[in-house]
């Protein structure tokens, strides 16, 4: 995988942490990093990534490590209650980030 964005980066991460995440979701592959790294902006503001994690995730109110964080521009890891690893839109970089009030939690449920 030579390009990733804040989606391909949470998945990558979470299937690293031993998760059994989906294979497929409405068509797409785990294989079409390609695609999502090269429309990565179109796909957030879609809000593509809040779907895919609702498949198998459910909302909570508080976060815990390797939760999943949603905003309307990322998807990112919790580390702990209060931050999130996610990578960079620009730029690439894992970067650590505060969990805002208005940010979706979802834990892992149904995979």
């Amino acid at each position: 995988m030579s390009k990733h964005n804040c989606l391909t980066y949470t998945y990558q991460t979470l299937e690293q942490k031993g998760y059994k995440l989906p294979a497929e979701w409405r068509g797409y592959t785990k294989d079409d990093f390609e695609y999502f790294s090269n429309n990565a902006s179109k796909l957030l503001a879609r809000k593509v990534h809040i779907s895919f994690f609702e498949s198998f995730c459910t909302q909570v109110d508080e976060a815990k490590k390797d939760d999943i964080i949603l905003t309307d521009t990322s998807v990112g890891v919790a580390i702990n209650k209060y931050k999130y690893l996610t990578l960079r839109l620009r730029g690439g970089k894992p970067c650590l980030v505060d969990i805002n009030k208005g940010d979706m939690i979802m834990r892992i449920t149904d995979v």
